[in-house]
């Protein structure tokens, strides 16, 4: 085989990962954006409200909107996970078929070139979320090469060192190496047989993988897409309203009582001079309201900590009834489970009970037949004893009155 087959084999499944790396960095973009989506959440939390319930309820919308969203990309990338979890699981269970063969053989000389001594990650059947890395993935594929090229290059040797035209030669001349000159033809057959059947796999491999990789990049791009439809950030509008002071610490600017008292101060205080007692008036204002602007950036950060920590309670609150119910369901079904063995187990003692009842009865009955039966027999045998002792006594008395009655004649 031509040595440029294993390098442009290495060649073409470096592609596979070229799609990789497109998955993800689309996916860091995914992430980026549902992350700006829940910042954009937050903000909107501060937004300016005498009723915060209306405002929760007001945002829950988009908060399920986020979430979902976020689930949709979970749940692809769990897909993804799944496909490159078996894309090693094929390469490794090819690497191990392949020692097999190597390793059953009795060619040592090819044991040796090839000195199989890297260890890779094992492949767990039980595991097939378990991501493996990059490196290891391309080492395998990498090492699987060299071993069928190892393999190659001994068959084209023993191809060499073993000409079969000069032995069919000798065999014509009238040397009887027949059989020898099949074994031979045999040997190399299999040799090449089983390069081909690698070959195939190898293939096969790759594009497939690359096929449900490029499958997997569009669905994903696809997603992206649609998250960008659903909740588009370049258009919308609150990310628009940036607070034009350097040093505002929100940075985006809102429809709160801090905003609005922060902008009006920065935008009187850099008006154009119309009147001096305006200007007077005005950066007096400003000053007055320092204080009032330092106690209003304070409330609203107090009201942030407050809104973050009612949401971890929730949530946190959320996940312990959902763990409680989980655990109440378990235990309903330990108990459950254990009321049936416990059923199950009457309703066997009850029927075992019943069954040796049921044999006993008949057992007696049987007995109690039997014992009449005898009983029966043996009164019968009695009378008929009494009966033939009767006819017997009568027989006698007959013969005795027969002889009586001749000694009178006489």
């Amino acid at each position: 085989m031509n040595d440029n087959y294993w390098k442009e084999s290495k060649l073409e499944f470096r592609k596979i990962f070229d799609v990789i790396n497109e998955v993800y960095k689309t996916s860091n973009s995914i992430i980026k954006y549902v992350e700006n989506l829940d910042k954009m959440y937050k903000n909107l939390l501060n937004y300016k409200t005498n009723d915060k319930n209306l405002l929760y309820f007001g945002l829950n919308t988009f908060y399920f909107q986020i979430r979902f969203l976020q689930s949709q990309y979970e749940d692809s990338k769990r897909q993804f996970v799944f496909l490159l979890n078996h894309l090693y699981a094929d390469y490794y269970k090819l690497y191990k078929l392949i020692i097999y063969h190597v390793e059953s053989g009795s060619d040592e000389n090819l044991k040796q070139k090839i000195n199989i001594e890297p260890t890779f990650p094992v492949y767990d059947d039980l595991s097939p979320y378990t991501q493996y890395k990059e490196s290891d993935i391309i080492s395998l594929h990498d090492f699987i090469l060299k071993i069928l090229e190892i393999i190659d290059i001994e068959n084209d040797e023993f191809a060499k060192s073993n000409s079969i035209n000069d032995l069919q030669n000798n065999h014509s001349n009238g040397i009887p190496i027949a059989n020898f000159i099949h074994g031979l033809t045999h040997e190399q057959s299999i040799m090449d047989e089983y390069i081909n059947l690698y070959k195939h796999y190898l293939e096969f491999f790759q594009n497939f993988y690359n096929d449900e990789c490029v499958t997997y990049k569009i669905k994903l791009e696809n997603l992206f897409q649609h998250i960008k439809d659903h909740a588009p950030l370049d258009s919308n509008p609150l990310l628009k309203k940036i607070c034009k002071i350097s040093d505002c610490s929100n940075k985006t600017y809102l429809n709160t009582e801090y905003c609005n008292m922060h902008y009006k101060i920065y935008k009187s205080s850099s008006s154009s001079d119309e009147d001096e007692e305006d200007i007077i008036y005005t950066l007096d204002k400003v000053i007055d309201n320092k204080e009032y602007l330092k106690k209003e950036e304070e409330k609203i950060k107090l009201d942030r900590q407050e809104i973050f920590i009612e949401q971890e309670a929730e949530e946190k609150a959320k996940k312990d009834a959902e763990e409680k119910a989980k655990k109440d369901a378990e235990e309903k079904a330990k108990q459950e489970d254990e009321l049936k063995a416990t059923q199950e187990a009457e309703t066997k003692s009850t029927q075992e009970a019943e069954t040796k009842a049921k044999k006993e009865a008949e057992t007696k009955a049987k007995q109690e037949a039997e014992l009449k039966a005898k009983k029966q027999s043996e009164e019968k045998s009695k009378q008929e004893a009494e009966e033939k002792t009767k006819q017997e006594a009568n027989e006698k008395t007959k013969q005795v009155l027969n002889n009586i009655r001749k000694q009178n004649m006489k």
